[in-house]
């Protein structure tokens, strides 16, 4: 029982201040730091936050000061008067900022124009042309952007336009990123070209799904306001399909608009059907004649690197890798891939995690020969941050290189890529975020108004880094240092005001798996108004995916979900409950058997019978952990919230399932083939096929404009249910798609609260500032 003061409103509202902060940069402020270095210099620039707004920041390294980039005051004044509109100087109402440093110049957009500022005369001019859209050559001369499906070439001095290409159309469509989703998962305006560095060809890509089939998604309540529901048809493969969605690799020369395809078959847009150009799987060499890119096969068991002559088209492949399972490129599946081109001496850094872990190995493009391995050992490359060409010195991110440090906590070190030298530089005692564009904290971050293009925790000269250093149970603090490691200055530590009072860290933890050898880590939350001497029911709080693990690396946002994980196993404890998560077995951040562990059947991701250890061992010393009152809640991931009721009916006795996974129902080389391969079926029971086992209380959620997780994969379940004569209950959200909802959070609460705590939840609470719509 709880104390008698603290009333199941004021929890609610406790828990909810704590979910307002996972889609925001402004509750709990500063607890990560995206550094946007000023060219070629040890000078950056930053945002820092508040409660009420951000500022911009100057960091001029050689000067160890950390100033106001300018005068926000006057730059509000002056966009004020020149716009007509309301200007906070606390909150500037800009974007796609750039700072130039001595002068100081910053340029911007505001009301849907651009604008520079000249900071040391403040003078702010509206610029009558926008900054050059397009991608443009390295020359300066041309621009080549993307028009109805094709591709178009502006002069940039006379304003000329050329097309050049003449095909294109709505499935077959030039220079775009992948919909293998249905929809863009990264920055779809990004045109998916490079110019060659003689600025007389592209090399670009044309993305074909004209047969690919159409998944038809029900609109109820259509747009239009009338009353007869309407029908969108949307092209997404499922597993087992013929046909996914495919990239043509091509050569334009932009004088002639001769086009040049490679004489190679067509490559599958892989996860996380990201561009194929920012994502570095296509490049140029240094002479304009010979260009690169990379093939995987649908399945990721074969990756290619393919040498294309773009005068003639004849491709060679140079070298590939096979495996059993699957292949990685990155570790977490929702990064870019860490391949990283060296044109200028011919080279290719390659990840893979060939030996049982990931590593970086050194190719020759010349001749495919694999000259050495950069890395290697029972430890794990995480990210590729930086590369020094000068010094060809390469800065990582590792995890497990440190056995007695927590296997999924990052550290950053630099590797000499010829003699394997490493220098650690933050110590893996602590869940270090070292920024790049690309990782997920940096895409959920721009989607949230955060400027994060071209942030690099590493300065281009190598000379210093910024890094987050946090803990679960720490405040993060972002510092600056050098080369060597040395700490120069703190630059920001979190704003940890506005937390519930007596607020209580989450206490790592670590379990043995279920298979009695494998060392688990996980991390447990308390309510603010813990007492050991009360009992609490538990809820295995879960995301039954082997993208990521769920479990939080670093305190808030310095965490690989970008404080998603965090924050939703911190309010939920408010609530009244002890709160677990499990970075199980099938899970990235680890060896490759530790991953391969869910290979062929994906809903078994972090593997539950991994938690249900992990409970029975926390609870042993735990006494106030009521092993009567055991839930479980999958939130916008995997079948965790179903399985748990199905699977183990005798220890869990309710269960929340939100947006269930059914991986013959998700997108084929997103989800289906790369984690579960061809013969996927084989010797697996799906969920519908155990409805009898159902007991305990069964809360379905789900929405029905879900095109990532089509609402089929819980219908199929509710029938079974249905045919099993189970009670259950559900919930449909016919105008949502793959959401967050505060709606659907409270009723999910509600439903824990009255089912697990036995009281009864505030009537209709008005949960606000947790949604999120992709």
């Amino acid at each position: 029982m709880l104390v008698e003061h603290d009333n199941i409103t004021q929890r609610y509202a406790r828990a909810e201040s704590l979910l307002q902060r996972v889609f925001s940069l402004r509750n709990t402020p500063n607890s990560i730091l995206f550094p946007k270095w000023i060219g070629v210099s040890d000078t950056f620039w930053y945002e820092r936050y508040s409660k009420t707004g951000r500022e911009y920041r100057l960091v001029d390294v050689r000067e160890r000061s950390n100033i106001a980039a300018f005068d926000h005051g006057k730059l509000a004044v002056a966009l004020a008067e020149m716009s007509g509109e309301d200007v906070d100087p606390n909150d500037l109402p800009i974007t796609q900022v750039r700072l130039q440093h001595d002068p100081a110049i910053v340029e911007f957009r505001a009301f849907a124009k651009s604008w520079v500022y000249k900071c040391d005369a403040a003078e702010l001019e509206q610029l009558s042309v926008s900054p050059e859209t397009g991608l443009v050559s390295p020359d300066g001369a041309y621009a080549v952007f993307g028009r109805d499906h094709d591709l178009w070439l502006r002069h940039i001095d006379s304003g000329e336009e050329k097309q050049l290409t003449f095909d294109g159309e709505e499935y077959f469509c030039y220079g775009v990123v992948g919909l293998a989703w249905a929809h863009p998962t990264t920055d779809a305006s990004k045109l998916q070209a490079v110019w060659s560095l003689d600025s007389r060809k592209i090399l670009t890509v044309q993305r074909d799904s004209r047969r690919v089939k159409t998944l038809p998604v029900l609109h109820n309540l259509p747009n239009d306001g009338k009353i007869r529901p309407t029908v969108k048809h949307v092209k997404m493969a499922y597993p087992g399909d013929e046909y996914v969605e495919q990239y043509r690799v091509l050569a334009i020369d932009v004088s002639t608009g001769e086009i040049t395809e490679a004489a190679h078959e067509k490559v599958p847009t892989i996860r996380n059907s990201g561009g194929f150009f920012s994502d570095n799987l296509g490049w140029w060499n240094e002479d304009s004649k010979i260009a690169y890119f990379v093939h995987v096969d649908r399945y990721y068991k074969c990756a290619k690197l393919i040498e294309f002559d773009v005068t003639s088209g004849v491709t060679k492949t140079l070298f590939e890798e096979k495996t059993g399972t699957q292949l990685q490129l990155s570790d977490n599946a929702d990064e870019s891939p860490n391949v990283f081109p060296l044109p200028a001496t011919d080279e290719l850094i390659w990840y893979s995690n060939r030996s049982g872990w990931a590593h970086l190995y050194l190719y020759n493009t010349k001749n495919g020969e694999l000259k050495h391995s950069i890395t290697s050992g029972e430890w794990a490359v995480r990210d590729i941050v930086h590369y020094d060409k000068e010094n060809r010195d390469i800065y990582l991110q590792t995890s497990s290189r440190k056995k007695r440090c927590r296997r999924h906590h990052k550290d950053l070190i630099k590797v000499h890529i010829d003699s394997g030298e490493i220098k650690e530089l933050a110590s893996p005692k602590y869940a270090n975020y070292a920024a790049r564009e690309g990782s997920f904290p940096t895409i959920l971050a721009a989607s949230f108004g955060a400027e994060t293009e071209f942030t690099n925790a590493i300065s281009p000269t190598g000379n210093f880094f910024v890094i987050t250093r946090s803990r679960l149970d720490e405040t993060p603090v972002s510092i600056l240092c050098d080369a060597g490691g040395a700490e120069i200055m703190q630059l920001e530590t979190a704003d940890l005001t506005g937390l519930p009072d007596n607020w209580r860290w989450p206490e790592t933890v670590k379990i043995v798996s279920d298979d009695g050898k494998t060392e688990i880590h996980g991390c447990l939350y308390r309510p603010s108004t813990f007492s050991e001497d009360e009992s609490y029911p538990v809820v295995n709080q879960v995301f039954n995916s082997p993208e990521l693990p769920w479990m939080p690396e670093g305190a808030f946002a310095c965490d690989g979900m970008f404080g998603f994980s965090y924050y939703v196993g911190a309010a939920l404890a408010e609530l009244g409950f002890i709160v677990v998560q499990f970075a199980g077995r099938g899970t990235t951040g680890r060896s490759k058997d530790f991953l391969d562990a869910s290979y062929g059947w994906a809903e078994d991701a972090s593997n539950l019978a991994d938690h249900v250890a992990g409970i029975k061992q926390l609870a042993e010393k735990r006494p106030y952990m009521d092993m009567a009152r055991v839930g479980i809640m999958s939130d916008q991931g995997g079948p965790g919230g179903l399985q748990g009721l199905l699977d183990y009916p005798g220890f869990y006795k309710v269960g929340v399932a939100s947006t269930i996974h059914d991986s013959r129902l998700m997108s084929a080389t997103m989800w289906g083939d790369k984690f579960e391969g061809p013969n996927r079926t084989e010797g697996r029971v799906f969920p519908e096929e155990k409805a009898e086992q159902l007991r305990g209380k069964l809360l379905i959620t789900h929405s029905m404009l879900d095109t990532t997780t089509p609402p089929a994969s819980a219908f199929r379940v509710i029938e079974a249910l249905r045919k099993a004569n189970k009670n259950f209950d559900m919930l449909i959200m016919p105008c949502q798609g793959h959401d967050v909802s505060n709606y659907v959070t409270r009723r999910s609460w509600d439903y824990l609260v009255t089912h697990l705590l036995g009281e009864e939840p505030p009537h209709e609470y008005p949960l606000k500032g947790y949604h999120w719509t992709d």
